[in-house]
């Protein structure tokens, strides 16, 4: 009876052998994802500075909001 996983053999070159994980592809994964996350959170950081802005412009577009108020606060959401 031949022993073996998914690649029949037993032996499979991305778990870094015969099933097991290597420190270094520990490593690399953890970076990938903590690169991914990065990437996420500042992604989602300027989509709501971006939705701000936008609500921003249409209260001052309505009339809700005078124009130094629209200055004052949109030089406020800029800096953060």
């Amino acid at each position: 009876m031949m022993r073996g996983n998914w690649f029949g053999s037993g032996y499979c070159p991305v778990l870094g052998g015969y099933g097991t994980f290597s420190f270094w592809h520990i490593l690399v994964m953890l970076g990938a994802l903590t690169v991914i996350v990065g990437l996420f959170l500042m992604a989602k950081k300027n989509r709501k500075s971006n939705d701000s802005l936008e609500l921003l412009k249409m209260h001052f577009v309505e009339g809700k909001i005078t124009e130094e108020e629209y200055i004052k606060r949109k030089n406020v959401l800029e800096r953060k």
